[in-house]
């Protein structure tokens, strides 16, 4: 290029200037893009938060109230927590059905040992069936105390 050096020089700082601002104008729209994006990420992330809060209350507080005794108990039961007394309950119905299958066991050994001569067929009877019209029954399927024992019996 033929010319003035000092116009040559000054029309490659102009263009070098133009594509610089044209650049820098490129950057600066893309991090204020982003500068908007993370403004909205932060709002939400305060609105989780205040919503996190809130359920957070409300499960301690659910929480506590399952710990207190209810209305309904006395004050013998009251001492325990609810928590406390349904696992002494499961306890009390593991103990209920040992005690069950142990005195049927027992009850069967003093047959034998009272009828001696006698040869007991003991295959099929169970401690938690019954005899129901000279026969002997399994308990139905939706007893709920029934259903109860047999997951203990398998214990």
């Amino acid at each position: 290029m033929a010319g003035n050096p000092k116009r040559n020089e000054a029309l490659i700082h102009d263009v070098s200037t133009k594509k610089t601002t044209t650049e820098n104008g490129k950057l600066l729209a893309f991090l204020e893009e982003k500068a908007d994006l993370g403004a909205r990420y932060y709002d939400e992330l305060k609105e989780a938060r205040a919503k996190f809060a809130v359920e957070k209350k409300i499960i301690e507080d659910a929480l506590r109230d399952a710990t207190l005794p209810g209305e309904d108990e006395d004050e013998d039961t009251a001492v325990l927590g609810r928590l406390a007394l349904i696992h002494k309950i499961e306890e009390l119905e593991r103990n209920l059905v040992g005690a069950a299958r142990h005195g049927f066991g027992n009850a069967v050994d003093q047959l034998r040992v009272v009828n001696r001569g006698v040869d007991f067929r003991v295959e099929g009877i169970h401690f938690l069936k019954y005899v129901e019209n000279g026969r002997v029954v399994s308990p139905r399927d939706d007893d709920e105390h029934v259903g109860n024992a047999r997951a203990y019996a398998t214990l």
